[in-house]
């Protein structure tokens, strides 16, 4: 995958998750080029971390922000407790 969409719903999930994964960055999403956030991820640096590993180890991302990075402000998801929204 080039470029991943984060819905403004997942950002923080996605974060902790790359910053705790523990792996060399050349092995998470190694083909990702492009990473779209929504506005403001830049500023509070919530990919600070990932981004900087990721330039180190000579795999640059750029990171992009947008208003609606997934292009839904909503997204439903059937679970087997229910169906869970993400907003």
């Amino acid at each position: 995958m080039e470029t991943l969409r984060v819905h403004g719903g997942l950002v923080g999930d996605l974060s902790r998750c790359l910053a705790l994964d523990g792996e060399p960055p050349s092995e998470i999403l190694p083909e990702l080029k492009t990473l779209v956030c929504p506005v403001g991820s830049r500023d509070d640096e919530t990919f600070a971390t990932f981004v900087d590993d990721r330039e180190d180890a000579g795999l640059p991302i750029e990171l992009i922000e947008d208003i609606f990075p997934a292009g839904e402000l909503e997204y439903r998801f059937s679970t087997l407790a229910g169906m869970e929204y993400v907003s």
